[in-house]
This record gives structure tokens, C-alpha cells and sequence, in this order.
């Protein structure tokens, strides 16, 4: 797993037609988040973890994989990538998957996230908010 500095490569597994199809999001740009030398994008091959600043110490986690980096190699990655940013100094990371995307809820629950409220977010509407603190 590489840290990424330009989001060339986020955004081309964010824009995997596979990626956008879970996502429901259309068509997504993480150059902005990316210019933010807080946050940080981690890749492998076909996998994507993007951790935005939030405050000191919080991220909010954001993971995208192509078909043949999902389940238990998108677990393991996660696991890995929540390493990562614990050594660079992360304390928690937060997530807040849509309502309606079944396999993201399941995801963040095995990665061992805990529930902690229930939102919107402008893009993908009803969302329940998960914390893990590293």
C-alpha cells in the first residue's frame, strides 16, 4: 500500500464503473480533498483508502474497491490502512455509509466500527455515522 499525493489514482477506483455502481454517487472528484496535505489516500492495486482531516487526530475514512480487492482482501487493506494511520498519528476514524448500501453497513461493522448516530449527507441522503477509535 502506497500513500498517494495526487488523486490520479483515487479517483480512477472511485470511477470504476463497478466502484460507481455500489457508490451511487455519480461521477466523484477527491482533488480537492487531496490538495489538503492533512488528508491522506492510500492504494492498492485495485483498492482505495482515503482518509479526510477532520480535527486532530480524526479522519473520516472513506474506502473504494474494484471487484478483485473486495471482501477479505478489502478487510484485511482496511485493517492495514487503519494501522497506517494510527502511526501517523490518527486517534479515530469515522465513516457514514448510506442506509441503503447494505454491504457498506456490514463492512464497517466487521472492521469492528461502532455505531453512534444517524445523519444526511447532501449526496447519498440517510446515513448512520460509525467510529473506530485506533
Amino acid at each position: 500500500m502506497i500513500r498517494v499525493a495526487t488523486p490520479v489514482e483515487v479517483n480512477a477506483i472511485a470511477n470504476h464503473p463497478d466502484v460507481q455502481e455500489r457508490m451511487g454517487a455519480g461521477e466523484m472528484d477527491f482533488t480537492q480533498a487531496l490538495a489538503d496535505e492533512r488528508c491522506v489516500g492510500l492504494v492498492y492495486k485495485g483498492f482505495c483508502g482515503l482518509f479526510v482531516w477532520s480535527s486532530p487526530g480524526i479522519y473520516e475514512g472513506h474506502v473504494m474497491a474494484c471487484p478483485g480487492d473486495r471482501g477479505r482482501v478489502a478487510i484485511d487493506l482496511a485493517l492495514q490502512a487503519f494501522e497506517w494511520m494510527k502511526g501517523m498519528g490518527a486517534k479515530t476514524i469515522w465513516a457514514q455509509p448510506s442506509v441503503n448500501n447494505r454491504a457498506a453497513l456490514w463492512y464497517v461493522n466487521t472492521l469492528g466500527m461502532v455505531p453512534c448516530g444517524k445523519g444526511t449527507h447532501p449526496i447519498v441522503g440517510d446515513v448512520r455515522y460509525f467510529l473506530k477509535d485506533l
